[in-house]
């Protein structure tokens, strides 16, 4: 089954309950079945789907006219920065995003993660820049869920995605609005580890 979505044009772990979601992703957008409601949709620089599904999804929804922001999350803790190859990898994002840094990256589930991005698997020293770029992280998903809108005023305009190639914002140091979200793809070095179900690099 992985396989066969692996090689599926639109990837992503959807499931098809009736109710909720009540057919697959494209026939309800082909339909116009689908929310119109303002979308975020992106991943981490060392994981594939910022070449896949990422920019599958936000084509879909930026073409029904809801508004869409993509991204693509570049920042390490400290400690990870230092390491050769190391990427930001699966899930490390929730740790910013929530403000929890730097307790979140003692987190068993942070650390068993850090393989798949090439990262040594231990508590990483974090840094200014990291309560920097978590507290800009949080201030965006905060102001998005307020208004649809992600862009802070005296923080970051994040310009809406309208396309392919269209632009994306990279939460790093420093938030920087780009174009082209497949091209911010980072892939691991050889051999990490990556999440069961995800496509390799």
């Amino acid at each position: 089954m992985l396989d066969a979505q692996a090689k599926s044009q639109f990837a992503a772990s959807v499931v098809v309950d009736g109710d909720v979601i009540p057919d697959n992703v494209r026939a309800l957008f082909a339909a116009g079945k689908q929310a119109k409601a303002p979308l975020i949709v992106g991943a981490n620089a060392g994981e594939a789907s910022l070449k896949t599904s990422v920019p599958q999804m936000a084509n879909l929804h930026a073409a029904s006219g809801a508004p869409t922001y993509v991204y693509s999350f570049s920042q390490l803790p400290a400690g990870w920065r230092k390491e050769k190859g190391c990427v930001a990898f699966h899930g490390l994002e929730l740790t910013y995003v929530f403000g929890a840094i730097p307790i979140g990256v003692t987190s068993p589930t942070t650390q068993g993660l850090a393989r798949g991005g090439g990262c040594t698997p231990r508590t990483p020293e974090t840094d200014a820049e990291d309560l920097k770029v978590a507290d800009q992280a949080s201030k965006i998903w905060a102001q998005f869920s307020k208004t649809g809108d992600p862009s802070v005023p005296g923080l970051i305009t994040w310009p809406k995605y309208t396309g392919p190639g269209g632009h994306y914002l990279d939460i790093g140091s420093p938030l920087a609005a780009k174009k082209g979200v497949e091209d911010s793809f980072r892939a691991p070095p050889t051999g990490a580890s990556r999440v069961p179900g995800t496509p390799a690099p």
